[in-house]
């Protein structure tokens, strides 16, 4: 079972993070190291976007719910992440 994960970045960062800046940047740094600890990738959850709206949200995919819980708690910790939350399955149409 896949677990998505949706992220909100702080405006600046988010640029960043959209062109996958240097591992070395302090400000991504943080979101760096969760990728690795989880082995994952946060992805844009609108790629090539350019409205300043759009390219603050991403997502990630783990393979499952207590992964995601722990994912979520770090990624809360950073100062950089506005938001983070396991997005509730969708239900099929009746």
């Amino acid at each position: 079972m896949v677990v998505h994960i949706n992220i909100q970045i702080s405006q600046d960062v988010a640029y960043k993070l959209h062109q996958r800046s240097s591992i070395s940047d302090r400000e991504l740094a943080e979101i760096f190291n969760i990728e690795r600890d989880f082995n994952l990738i946060i992805k844009p959850l609108h790629p090539g976007a350019k409205d300043p709206r759009l390219i603050r949200h991403f997502i990630v995919e783990v393979s499952d719910k207590a992964t995601a819980e722990l994912v979520v708690a770090s990624l809360l910790q950073s100062k950089y992440v506005e938001a983070a939350y396991i997005k509730p399955p969708v239900e099929p149409a009746k």
